[in-house]
């Protein structure tokens, strides 16, 4: 028998059984920032992890609402899970997608913008070569200890304008 894939020559071997067991990272920012499983759906806040167009404010850290998820072919978009080890692996109520054609998204200065999945190539933890194709977003539902301050400094200078506006009347 005759083993070759693109990651290694062709060699020989005899009756052997030659198994690779390919491991991406579970860490995302190892897998060219792209997940491997999305819990995505229509109304979900997420964040956008790549520069894709910078004149349209499509950039890493933009902030957006999921509006439409746009499939291929509707009559096969579900797909079986892959028996995966995440926090998603034990909820009752995922529904296991196939790679949606676009997500549209609707970015905080109102604009929409289609976004198709992104190739990422990535080494995984046996130095193999691994490419991914995912949409390059992340849920943005957590918050930084720098946007609470952000949160109350804006709560502050909106309390304060409403007060000066009271004593100016």
């Amino acid at each position: 028998a005759v083993v070759s894939t693109p990651f290694f020559k062709s060699k020989k071997s005899s009756e052997r059984t030659c198994k690779v067991n390919l491991k991406p990272s579970t860490d995302e920012n190892k897998c060219g920032s792209l997940y491997q499983r999305l819990p995505i759906c229509v109304g979900a806040k997420v964040l956008i992890r790549r520069n894709i167009d910078q004149d349209n404010f499509v950039v890493n850290g933009t902030h957006a609402t999921v509006t439409e998820i746009v499939w291929e072919d509707l009559r096969d978009f579900l797909t079986t899970s892959r028996g995966t080890d995440d926090s998603f692996s034990e909820l009752s109520n995922v529904i296991n997608t196939k790679l949606p054609k676009y997500v549209e998204l609707k970015i905080y200065n109102g604009q929409i913008y289609k976004l198709e999945p992104q190739e990422a190539r990535f080494n995984d933890m046996n130095s193999i070569s691994m490419t991914r194709l995912q949409l390059p977003l992340a849920l943005g539902y957590a918050i930084t200890i720098h946007r609470t301050q952000y949160i109350g400094s804006l709560a502050c200078f909106t309390q304060c304008l409403a007060e000066l506006d009271e004593l100016q009347t």
